[in-house]
């Protein structure tokens, strides 16, 4: 055990912690565990490797959900313009359709609280105010307000083109993601790709995917940003019809520009043009262009929410974005200098803290447990904060964890969930009347992931008082 803390309330952790660390699965695992109560003087209660740098997979949120609802106004929203640019006359517009983002990632979003088909909706109602029945030129998607890379470079190919590392951009729609539909009806043998859901213009499917008797799924989809071919590899359930797959568009900009071109021809706007994407052979000079429509996002605050509730990368992401352009040049570099600057102006110590996302999702990243408490001490009275993380056995990702336990409805946590990863931080209130911060990181088991879990709840009702 590592601690670097000598009080009179430090306790010695317990046999049954020891025991566990110890047992098949554990022996060679990580596992850093820091609890303090949340009083004036943070007297710790327990520490097991605090110091040590582990790989934190989601509990990063919490730091990049921190650091957002500290620089920028939690209040504030994220703007979606449209505009036109050319002539209008007898009801045809003689040119494009702009849709520009700003860095909103809830655009169309089935977290958002505005209907998915609101966006799209509105736009089309702005066009006929403004007399347009006709589109002869382009819908054209702007999301180049984000010049740098459209994930962060530390992301692995193994993520990247699955749903849940989604390429990021200035205009983002839809969660920036689609559904293959496949028909697995047949065992052992390749399932056929029946459609994909919403479509995605140009979007090829290299299907490599097997049909087993298995209840779950091994499904990856693989590609990188702006390419337009998607690999399926892996293997999913046989006897479905209609078995779905998540995967991410190649150009969310231009996604959001063809759903909008949609959307205009359904309500009876022509649209004699394409849907392209801004800064890949469009350049756009608004002083030429007209402002017909501006869309708010909720408030950064749920969008805070929403990111550690569910867990949403893609939302992380953007979060760490709209810091890097209220601070810097709105790259994913500036906002981590950004975020380091104020965790130092916190008094908290990054030595051990190695970042290189938002979202955790980089296998690089790296934190303390004892940052991520001092992090928790520091934003205990920021309601925003501490409302943003899930309610254990209630909501979001802990829904069921610590179900039917002493501590159900008593604990906010964050989860961090990958297939070397499992860890819970945040505030839980004990039986004694006190709130602890708490968080326990668990790297590199050898046993399932369901067996952690259900022991790190084992080890918090006994720690806890």
């Amino acid at each position: 055990m590592i601690s670097f803390v000598c009080n009179a309330q430090l306790r010695k952790m317990p046999q049954q912690f020891d025991e566990w660390l110890e047992s098949k699965g554990m022996r060679h695992a990580t596992v850093a565990l820091e609890i303090t109560e949340l009083s004036a003087d943070a007297q710790p209660l327990y520490l097991y490797d605090n110091e040590r740098s582990v790989q934190p997979a989601s509990v990063m949120k919490l730091v990049t959900t921190a650091s957002a609802l500290s620089l920028l106004d939690p209040k504030a929203t994220v703007p979606t313009e449209v505009y036109v640019r050319g002539e209008v006359s007898d009801g045809v517009l003689k040119g494009d359709v702009v849709v520009r983002g700003y860095g909103n990632a809830l655009l169309a979003s089935s977290r958002s609280l505005y209907p998915r088909e609101s966006f799209a909706n509105a736009v089309a109602s702005a066009l006929r105010k403004a007399g347009i029945r006709i589109v002869e030129g382009n819908i054209i998607g702007d999301g180049t307000i984000l010049k740098q890379n459209p994930v962060p470079s530390e992301w692995t190919w193994e993520d990247m083109g699955n749903h849940y590392a989604p390429s990021i951009s200035g205009l983002n729609y839809g969660d920036n993601m689609y559904e293959i539909v496949l028909n697995t009806s047949r065992r052992g043998q390749q399932p056929s790709v029946v459609k994909i859901e919403p479509a995605v213009d140009g979007l090829t499917i290299d299907n490599q995917l097997m049909s087993t008797d298995y209840a779950f799924d091994s499904a990856y989809v693989f590609g990188a940003p702006y390419q337009n071919v998607r690999t399926l590899l892996g293997a999913v359930p046989q006897k479905k019809p209609q078995f779905r797959v998540k995967g991410d568009v190649p150009d969310p900009a231009q996604f959001a520009a063809s759903r909008v071109r949609a959307a205009l021809a359904a309500s009876g706007i022509s649209v004699k043009g394409k849907a392209v994407s801004a800064g890949r052979g469009e350049n756009i000079d608004y002083g030429q262009a007209r402002l017909v429509y501006t869309h708010k996002s909720e408030p950064l605050s749920f969008i805070a929410k929403q990111t550690n509730v569910f867990s949403v990368n893609l939302f992380a992401e953007m979060l760490l974005r709209l810091i890097a352009l209220e601070y810097g040049d709105g790259t994913e570099t500036a906002g981590i200098v950004k975020v380091k600057e104020l965790l130092l102006t916190m008094g908290i110590d990054t030595e051990g803290m190695r970042m290189h996302d938002g979202c955790g999702l980089a296998p690089a990243d790296r934190v303390t447990a004892h940052l991520i408490v001092e992090l928790l001490r520091k934003m205990k009275d920021n309601e925003a904060f501490v409302g943003s993380l899930p309610v254990a056995g209630k909501t979001g990702t802990v829904y069921s964890f610590l179900k039917d336990t002493r501590l159900e409805g008593k604990a906010r946590l964050k989860t961090g969930t990958t297939k070397a990863v499992i860890a819970y931080s945040g505030y839980i209130d004990g039986s004694d009347g006190k709130t602890y911060a708490v968080s326990i990181i668990v790297n590199n088991h050898g046993c399932v992931s369901s067996a952690v879990r259900k022991n790190i709840e084992k080890m918090l009702l006994l720690l806890i008082p």
